[in-house]
């Protein structure tokens, strides 16, 4: 279907309510669209398992989001999982998740993320909406700001408890090195950025404000969720797996580290956010200003795993 300037369409649009209900519990879908996520999310996450197997991958604290994803799956935490993670490849999902999940929950598509995916990339065909849509993948049209259905979409899903991952920084974004040696001195983390290699000037990357609305409204007040799990972790070496640079061939005997917050989940509830809003020094009058707090508590525990994962990377 052509636009009045000549444009296309995306395929995805309208949004394919049989792939993405909303409104609707995702039980709703037709029965061959779950028959076709179940085999689809198996089949790549095996997949993922077995390129993990072709390289080296090292994961820290491990056992913390093992009981994170246990806890949702089989509903003792009776809350929403929400993670968080650096993006430096156009691999790192699946193959983060082949890294993390056991080979015995890569059988079962219920014990797989949902994640979102830009539609200019993931969805350009038809046949691409219906295997990343089956692929608990969802379409976001990047430049349109946090008010689309792939946001609202994501809040349904955690609404309902799932598990939802998020790139918090909204695209591939590859970062500056920082001295090896420096890695020694604890106080340097205050000189890490969350950086684009293409902004020369080091300017710190910030987190869009989408992941801060998912936190928001998700913990609505009178609504049924009233505390989210958020479980943050950095990965080091996706890129040298996938190069961000033509040929886009994926590589074998690479070392990848991934590390996951010592501590476990962040428990995200109104107080915490109330307390957010204390440490940040701007008053949380308005929404934005409620985001933008949100965000930098965000980056900045991002940035503690950041200096973790470095100094486990080169063994420091």
């Amino acid at each position: 279907m052509l636009r009045e300037n000549g444009t296309s369409n995306p395929p995805w649009k309208p949004w394919r309510t049989d792939l993405f209900p909303l409104g609707k519990p995702l039980s709703s879908r037709h029965n061959l669209v779950k028959l076709g996520s179940a085999v689809n999310v198996v089949i790549v996450g095996l997949a993922a398992k077995l390129w993990t197997k072709l390289n080296h991958f090292t994961v820290v604290n491990h056992e913390s989001f093992i009981k994170a994803a246990e806890q949702n799956y089989n509903g003792s935490s009776n809350k929403p999982l929400l993670t968080i993670s650096n993006h430096s490849s156009c691999l790192d999902d699946p193959v983060l998740w082949g890294a993390l999940l056991p080979w015995s929950w890569q059988i079962n598509n219920d014990r797989h993320r949902w994640i979102g995916a830009a539609d200019d990339i993931c969805f350009t065909k038809s046949w691409h909406t219906l295997f990343f849509g089956m692929g608990q993948t969802f379409p976001v049209e990047r430049g349109k700001g946090i008010y689309q259905p792939a946001i609202d979409f994501a809040i349904q899903l955690l609404r309902d408890k799932k598990f939802l991952h998020c790139f918090p920084q909204g695209k591939v974004a590859e970062e500056f090195d920082v001295d090896n040696v420096k890695l020694v001195n604890s106080n340097c983390h205050s000189q890490l950025t969350l950086s684009n290699k293409e902004d020369h000037d080091a300017k710190p990357y910030h987190f869009k404000w989408g992941v801060s609305r998912l936190i928001l409204e998700t913990l609505e007040p009178g609504g049924a969720i009233d505390q989210l799990e958020l479980l943050p972790f950095y990965h080091i070496g996706m890129n040298e797996i996938l190069p961000n640079v033509k040929p886009y061939i994926p590589r074998i005997m690479k070392r990848v580290t991934v590390y996951i917050r010592k501590e476990g989940s962040i428990q995200f509830d109104n107080d915490l956010i109330n307390w957010i809003c204390q440490q940040h020094v701007i008053s949380c009058k308005t929404m934005e200003d409620k985001r933008i707090a949100i965000c930098k508590y965000l980056e900045n525990e991002v940035k503690k795993l950041k200096l973790e994962a470095m100094k486990a990377h080169w063994s420091i």
